[in-house]
């Protein structure tokens, strides 16, 4: 059972894909184009981000910690879904190989049903990401708010205090 659950969790692991070239090591800064991000979200609809003619608020988190911070973010988020689509991807590069089918598991038994369709596991390209969203912290979701046209309009330091969500809120709403 172990073994199937392992091995089984793994497949699902790495089900997406990235637009974010290895060598990519710059900051995003507003404007920025976002890379493409496709595959199977834990529910297994397929899932594109950032969404084509649609506002996205991508959540990126790196540890448990941040997965609690992620689902903090998307709960406040959730009055504002018709504004934006909010995708949550939890990167899991940095888990032991033999390890993450059990944590992709214990992860979508953790997600509500309603999120399951809007979440991404990824296990390449932690460091990029990492450099990119300019992350100083595992313990912190960092939020990214991409708009129509797939360009970043607005990004988090990492902390989810009522300023920050505040002012992702007057984002979304000036577009």
């Amino acid at each position: 059972m172990l073994r199937k659950l392992l091995l089984g969790g793994v497949a699902g692991v790495v089900m997406a894909t990235t637009g974010v070239a290895q060598g990519a090591d710059s900051v995003f800064h507003v404007g920025d184009a976002f890379p493409a991000l496709t595959g199977t979200a834990i529910s297994g609809r397929s899932i594109s981000v950032p969404v084509a003619d649609h506002q996205t608020v991508v959540i990126m988190a790196f540890s448990r910690a941040a997965g609690n911070d992620a689902r903090r973010w998307s709960e406040w988020l959730a009055p504002d879904s018709s504004r934006a689509d909010v995708v949550i991807v939890a990167e899991l590069q940095s888990v032991p190989r033999l390890l993450r089918g059990a944590v992709a598991f214990t992860i979508k038994r953790g997600v509500p049903t309603r999120l399951r369709d809007r979440m991404l596991l990824l296990s390449s390209n932690e460091s990029v990401w990492k450099q990119r969203l300019a992350a100083t912290s595992d313990a912190h979701a960092y939020v990214t708010l991409v708009d129509s046209s797939g360009r970043v309009r607005w990004m988090s330091g990492g902390v989810s205090d009522d300023a920050t969500m505040r002012s992702l809120r007057v984002e979304l709403r000036h577009q």
